[in-house]
């Protein structure tokens, strides 16, 4: 990557789930692009 440029916001995410349990639990990692900072997103799905 020779170039600069803007990045979107999440720039990065890893989502994993599939937790044997009634509600399904997915849990999204995001790192911001601007502050580079992980942040953790829970989704429950019933």
């Amino acid at each position: 990557m020779a170039t600069v440029s803007p990045i979107p916001r999440p720039a990065y995410c890893v989502g994993y789930g599939g937790a044997p349990y009634e509600a399904m639990i997915r849990v999204l990692l995001c790192v911001d692009g601007t502050s580079l900072a992980p942040h953790a997103v829970f989704y429950i799905e019933q």
